[in-house]
């Protein structure tokens, strides 16, 4: 009997659109709090991405310098470069794809007759 009445009531959501306001949290997800701003996770790879590219390169630039293979004017110049690479390189990726997640401006199509 109480299935019944559960399937008569969600059949009444279907028709109606009753139960689509209210959506249910799923058990053991927890939500994020209310007010709360997401970094999308393709962003988040991407920026883990391009600063360990970058870390990596200056770990191989002192490892150089240690060596003996780079002098240590350049090791300067690479510890400087590499991150400002990194950021800059970061941040063209990043404005590209926040305009393709969001565009601001949608092509109009010629309308046919």
């Amino acid at each position: 009997r109480g299935d019944a009445g559960c399937g008569r009531l969600r059949a009444h959501e279907l028709v109606t659109g009753a139960g689509s306001q209210q959506q249910q949290p799923q058990r053991g997800v927890p939500s994020p709090p209310r007010g709360s701003i997401m970094v999308p996770a393709p962003v988040m790879n991407g920026t883990v991405t391009f600063f360990s590219i970058a870390l990596v390169l200056m770990v191989a630039t002192v490892f150089g310098r240690l060596v003996g293979c780079v002098s240590k004017d350049m090791t300067y110049v690479a510890l400087v470069l590499y991150p400002l690479a990194a950021f800059c390189s970061w941040l063209l990726w990043v404005c590209c794809w926040m305009h393709q997640w969001h565009p601001l401006v949608y092509p109009i199509y010629p309308q046919e007759e």
